[in-house]
């Protein structure tokens, strides 16, 4: 089992070196939860109904949602790049001690994207779906990183990137 140690470490370094940042991307994680909820996609939002709905949509499910999510825009307007916070001294620091396949729940998913791949499988929705419940549990939810990039990708309607490192290329 792969710890979240990176994931904790990147929160704390977050929440003290940008807490407007951490504070807004937690308002604009609740805006969207809201819309899901006002529309009957998830009775309330706990870690349960994501699964639920993580399950619904590794099955096909679509759904239509009526919403102006774009935390990434919110948080570019306060003129504050999560970079700057991943990029200082402490967050290099964290992230050559922590990302790796036994404290790392985000390597862990990019190692199986890289898996899936390297086997010839396709990435579908479907797929990342049931790629993100492997993974992720109800404590790495807590973490407003890690819920955030789940709720960009349940929305709908987002033109937000998902990034997923895949692996280094292989010459070929």
């Amino acid at each position: 089992m792969t710890s979240n140690t990176y994931e904790y470490e990147m929160d704390r370094l977050l929440s003290a070196g940008g807490p407007d940042y951490y504070t807004t991307l937690k308002e604009a994680i609740s805006e969207f939860e809201d819309a899901l909820i006002r529309s009957s996609i998830i009775p309330d939002n706990s870690f349960k109904s994501y699964v639920q709905l993580l399950h619904e949509i590794e099955k096909g499910y679509e759904f239509k949602l009526e919403t102006a999510f774009d935390p990434d825009g919110t948080l570019e307007k306060m003129g504050f790049v999560l970079e700057s916070v991943m990029l200082s001294s402490e967050g290099i620091m964290i992230a050559t001690k922590y990302l790796n396949i036994d404290t790392s729940k985000s390597f862990r998913l990019n190692l199986k994207v890289s898996e899936l791949i390297d086997d010839g499988q396709l990435l579908s929705r479907s797929r990342v779906a049931g790629l993100y419940l492997e993974v992720y549990d109800a404590l790495d939810f807590e973490f407003p990183l890690i819920k955030s990039k789940i709720c960009k990708f349940l929305d709908p309607n987002t033109d937000s990137i998902i990034h997923i490192y895949v692996d280094k290329p292989k010459g070929e």
